[in-house]
């Protein structure tokens, strides 16, 4: 049950600072957002397809049509599928309202996939496994 509250609650964060957006945003380039976040382990705040989420960023590049992608586990907000946490890959393009969350992460998920096969070239990702 406290894990439900402690979602309740996130959910709730998000939604306050995705109503704090509006036309005083100023627009910075996903690439330098992303990257940033991935460099500092923070969260992202975003508007994605109807959503407003929170994600934990892992990777930031390009796929095989040189679209920008960001690969990241949602933490909070809703999704279309009616899973709001886990695994997402997102078209930049179709990210909105992009900014960075206070919350920091400390590690890359379990199933982190380091030199992830499904960029062609990655511009930031988190750190891999040590050797």
């Amino acid at each position: 049950q406290g894990s439900a509250r402690n979602s309740r609650g996130k959910v709730r964060q998000v939604v306050r600072a995705e109503e704090g957006l509006g036309q005083s945003c100023i627009e910075v380039n996903a690439a330098t957002i992303g990257a940033a976040a991935i460099r500092e382990w923070r969260q992202l705040i975003f508007f994605y397809d109807g959503h407003t989420r929170l994600v934990e960023p892992h990777t930031f590049g390009l796929d095989n049509h040189n679209r920008e992608m960001l690969c990241g586990y949602q933490t909070a907000g809703t999704s279309a599928s009616g899973k709001p946490a886990g695994w997402k890959i997102f078209l930049v393009a179709k990210i909105s309202r992009l900014q960075l969350a206070d919350e920091r992460f400390t590690s890359p998920r379990p199933e982190y996939q380091y030199n992830d096969g499904a960029f062609l070239k990655i511009v930031a990702q988190l750190p891999g496994p040590p050797r």
